[in-house]
């Protein structure tokens, strides 16, 4: 995509966020991610609707996605919407934020990643493995006007507070 600025946004749910971000904002390309067939299908719908241009939709596994489908330094900024948290124990295995995850972030990112969920052991899981990695400085903060989607307004409505993380990527060391 040459010197075109690309941002990839993880567990895109419904699209609501990533649509809005692409309208807002059309010098720049999107990268919507989903796993489930249902959610990618409302996302088409909408980016066809909206006569969204600078959209692309992925259905697939995140991790994987990166890891065979994005080359090395050539996302702008990863945005990670309300990912599944998995809240067992015995499910932690599932989680996307994990080592490998992360290192292949940070092979093809050159700018921010923001992390945004309502779960807080989630999101103190995240900081701690986003802390200690050599390749991303940041940590928890407040963002105003970052956009609503599904989970965004579903998890509000019930009275669960939002949390949100920014970490940069480091430059490369080469």
């Amino acid at each position: 995509m040459g010197d075109l600025k690309v941002s990839i946004e993880f567990c895109s749910g419904n699209g609501d966020w990533i649509v809005e971000k692409a309208l807002l904002e059309p010098e720049r390309h999107f990268v919507a991610v989903e796993l489930r067939y249902d959610r990618v299908q409302k996302i088409e719908k909408r980016v066809r609707n909206r006569g969204v241009k600078n959209l692309t939709v992925v259905r697939g596994e995140a991790y994987l996605f990166v890891k065979e489908s994005v080359r090395d330094r050539s996302v702008e900024d990863v945005f990670i919407n309300f990912p599944d948290p998995w809240p067992k124990r015995r499910h932690a295995k599932h989680r996307l934020i994990q080592e490998p995850f992360l290192n292949e972030l940070a092979r093809v990112m050159t700018g921010s990643l923001t992390l945004a969920t309502d779960d807080a052991n989630y999101m103190n899981e995240a900081l701690r493995l986003l802390d200690r990695h050599p390749d991303f400085e940041g940590g928890r903060c407040q963002i105003e006007g970052y956009g609503t989607s599904y989970f965004d307004a579903l998890w509000r409505e019930k009275g669960k507070e939002i949390f949100y993380a920014t970490y940069r990527r480091q430059p490369a060391q080469d």
